[in-house]
């Protein structure tokens, strides 16, 4: 099994849908591993130690201890909860302590250089925690780390002008670093999610037309359906087929074809509203729908202008116009008239119905008609 496969039997699937949170799942993974590892031999370690008084062996014994339960305990909430951000402050929380516990129970100075460690505490909680909750946590481990040396060295640290400054400029060119990666973190999330978005639309539209494809108009369509059981709305749905199309198309070739279709598309998209949608769903079929029309006056109105705006002459080469009509089946939508699949049968059964009947528009009451 893989390192990878093996983190990932920790992370909850919610977490693995954003980049930044499951990045920063993983890495606290392996850094709770990582120290419930080391803890443990460093246990084993101190249990065999002779030269340190029994007393304080075993207060920092029940802290390795206490450590190590906590940090497993973790694991089992990543693995259960998905409780990421909980997890890294605890972590924090729990590693800043101990690490000030240990100065503070030993009271040595040659053990000051574990507080090497809270500036490397500091780093990882803007890595782990974001660049707020990290700024929060390196305030505290700044302040703390100066209090540790101040108590541990008395004057000697206190009257050393540089010691208090270098402290202070490691802790602020750790800020600037924090600053700049969260900057260079953002700029590449924000194009990141900029090509997503841009793959996502393109995926939604047709690749001749630019106008979104049978994907989309399915998607778009089931929310209208949905919207009018919950909202008390209503629809147009407006399907069409080209006349003249084909000959157009071996007269003149696919180019020219292509053409027709992209001008149509471009008609279609300029006459409706914002909130319709006019789709491409193959071949020369176009489905519009219109939003909020609850009267068959203004739907007639609306498809009207359709029909106008697909019968204007289109240029295809210099000097060389050609014209289209469309066939349409319009239906105002019903509850009785069931899901997505049954109304576009309706519709589609509408337009083929005016196309053999020669009529530019058949709707879904003049149906018994012909």
């Amino acid at each position: 099994m893989k390192i990878t496969q093996f983190l990932d039997m920790f992370i909850p699937e919610k977490l693995k849908i954003d980049l930044i949170s499951y990045s920063r799942a993983r890495i606290s993974l392996v850094i709770l591993l990582l120290n419930i590892i080391l803890m443990f031999f460093v246990f084993l370690f101190h249990l065999l130690l002779k030269s340190i008084p029994l007393g304080r062996i075993g207060i920092s014994t029940y802290i390795l201890l206490f450590m190590i339960l906590a940090f497993s305990l973790l694991l089992l909430l990543m693995k259960k909860k998905g409780w990421i951000r909980f997890i890294v402050n605890f972590y924090l929380f729990q590693s800043f302590s101990a690490i000030t516990a240990v100065f503070l129970i030993y009271q040595d100075r040659n053990l000051k250089f574990l507080l090497i460690l809270l500036p490397a505490l500091a780093i990882l909680s803007f890595t782990l925690a974001g660049f707020r909750n990290g700024l929060i946590w390196a305030a505290i481990i700044a302040f703390t780390h100066i209090g540790l040396l101040t108590y541990g060295m008395g004057h000697d640290f206190i009257g050393n002008y540089d010691q208090p400054m270098i402290l202070l400029t490691t802790y602020f060119i750790i800020l600037i670093a924090a600053s700049t990666y969260e900057y260079i973190t953002f700029k590449l999330m924000v194009q990141l999610d900029f090509e997503r978005n841009l793959y996502k639309d393109k995926a939604h539209l047709d690749k001749l037309t630019q106008i979104p494809n049978r994907y989309r108009f399915d998607h778009f369509l089931d929310n209208a359906i949905i919207r009018a059981y919950n909202c008390d709305e209503t629809f147009a749905l407006v399907y069409i087929d080209l006349n003249g199309f084909k000959p157009i198309n071996d007269r003149y070739g696919h180019n020219a074809g292509d053409l027709v279709l992209i001008a149509i598309a471009d008609r279609l998209r300029k006459t409706i509203r914002h909130s319709d949608l006019a789709a491409r769903l193959g071949g020369d079929e176009f489905a519009v729908v219109f939003q909020n029309l609850t009267e068959k006056k203004n739907m007639e109105t609306a498809v009207d202008h359709i029909r106008r705006a697909i019968e204007r002459p289109i240029e295809i080469e210099e000097g060389i116009t050609v014209s289209v009509s469309g066939a349409m089946g319009i239906l105002l939508y019903r509850p009785e008239m069931g899901d997505r699949e049954n109304l576009i049968s309706l519709v589609d059964s509408l337009m083929y119905k005016a196309k053999k009947s020669g009529r530019p528009a058949l709707y879904h009451d003049e149906e018994d008609q012909l």
